[in-house]
């Protein structure tokens, strides 16, 4: 062997970290990191996720925090959900929560964390990732409250329109009806006038959900078991829906009565459930639960409209083709529609929203392209 091969160094194994370095990339990276016990004890933390909450340094963060669930979530039940999910599945992925900051500031966080086990002391720890996601979820509040505006400017014009609309058809009304009195039902106008007679009565429809959807519509309230109501829907719908599409009822025993109009309800249901049948030009599944669900602060929070306190949840579920963005966030305006003309008026889905939020409750859409869609509402 040469001196020269002897001396040469070998450059192509990669280069192994030191204790050092790795320490440095924790430390310094650009999102928070942490190790704690289940019990909520941090033992472990980077610069980031210490200045983020306040401290200015992470062996402060980890001296001052001796309760995770009091000090750093706003929510300590936010806390115990999460070890909960975290023990059960030993991973948990984008968990978003309240923190608390050192001064008492409030932060939205999304964390990805999960369970890793010290063997020669046999104990387990979660450690993991957490984001800044505060400027997300308050754009996200801005554009919710953006169109509970909207929809309440539409509300008040469409309501505006569909009173004048009436007045006027009925005077149509009236008048055609009066001329037809007058006519032998072999005339040659009797038709005609017949066939006006139709179109103002379908006209009258189209203002009744123009009311519903503005909530000038008049509800004859009852106490009422929602769960008789979603079996006469289904009945219904069983009849009216395409066969190879299969209805599911998911109904919870023991639900609360609301208080409701028994026909606008069932209105809800069957419109849902024709839209979810159009969704599904090849078959596939409707799906409608009812459970009973309690409305926090958070949830109140961040869906403007919504009610806090108890509420009977009703959800509607396809397995359809599902919607894009852009049609999403036009959902429930009144003669939007992506049906065929004159397959669709665009008011079946104005109407649901109407007679929810008439009913002093709240409804939301969930869907993508590809993945169905689900309607939730809170009446």
């Amino acid at each position: 062997m040469s001196p020269s091969s002897s001396s040469h160094k070998d450059n192509s194994l990669p280069h192994q970290p030191s204790h050092e370095e790795c320490l440095d990339l924790m430390m310094n990276a650009p999102i928070g990191i942490f190790k704690s016990t289940p019990d909520g004890r941090l033992l472990s933390a980077n610069t980031v996720l210490a200045k983020k909450l306040g401290y200015e340094t992470a062996e402060e963060l980890i001296a001052s925090v001796t309760d995770i669930a009091g000090q750093i979530y706003a929510d300590p039940e936010e806390r115990e959900e999460f070890r909960r999910l975290l023990l059960k599945h030993g991973q948990v992925m984008n968990y978003e929560f309240r923190g608390r900051c050192r001064d008492g500031t409030v932060l939205w966080a999304s964390m990805n964390a999960r369970v890793v086990k010290d063997q020669l002391r046999d104990e387990l720890y979660f450690q993991g990732f957490i984001t800044d996601v505060t400027e997300r979820k308050q754009a996200e509040e801005e554009r919710e409250l953006l169109q509970a505006q909207k929809m309440e400017s539409m509300g008040i014009l469409a309501g505006g329109v569909a009173h004048d609309f009436n007045n006027l058809l009925q005077t149509m009304g009236g008048n055609i009806q009066f001329l037809l009195m007058n006519k032998h039902k072999h005339h040659p106008d009797a038709d005609r006038l017949k066939a006006v007679a139709r179109s103002i009565d379908r006209a009258s429809q189209l203002v009744r959900q123009l009311l519903l959807f503005s909530r000038k519509a008049e509800f004859q309230r009852r106490r009422m078991d929602l769960n008789h109501v979603v079996g006469n829907a289904a009945m219904i719908l069983e009849r009216a829906i395409p066969r190879m599409v299969d209805i599911e009822l998911h109904l919870e025993d023991g639900l609360w009565p609301i208080n409701a109009d028994f026909v606008q309800i069932e209105q809800v249901l069957l419109n849902l459930g024709v839209n979810a049948a159009n969704a599904m030009s090849d078959g596939g599944r409707l799906v409608i639960k009812t459970s009973n669900v309690v409305l926090d602060e958070d949830f109140v929070r961040t869906h403007v409209g919504a009610n806090r306190g108890d509420h009977v949840l009703l959800s509607v579920s396809d397995t359809g083709k599902g919607m894009d963005k852009e049609t999403l966030a036009h959902i429930f305006d009144p003669f939007f529609t992506d049906k065929e003309v004159d397959k669709n008026t665009g008011l079946g889905l104005a109407s649901v929203y109407g007679i929810v939020v008439g009913h002093g409750g709240y409804i939301q859409c969930i869907s993508e392209s590809g993945q169905g869609t689900t309607f939730r509402a809170y009446p």
